[in-house]
């Protein structure tokens, strides 16, 4: 899921206000989450897939340690 930056400043603002709970959109529909991890890397394969990014360099070209 991608959130607009006025949605995330306003969950920013929140943060000390409002309390946001899960467990209710979970329980009654059906909602999962996953890893930040995996929905990063989701993100820049389905960015990387429609043109927006470039496709990731050679494995042979990259930085020892480094992965895509």
């Amino acid at each position: 899921m991608l959130l607009s930056l006025a949605t995330v400043r306003l969950m920013v603002r929140e943060a000390g206000r409002s309390h946001f709970d899960h467990a209710k959109s979970e329980r009654e529909l059906g909602l999962g989450f996953r890893p930040l991890e995996q929905t990063i890397a989701d993100t820049l394969a389905w960015y990387r897939g429609h043109g927006w990014l470039p496709q990731p360099a050679a494995a042979a070209k990259r930085a020892p340690g480094l992965t895509a």
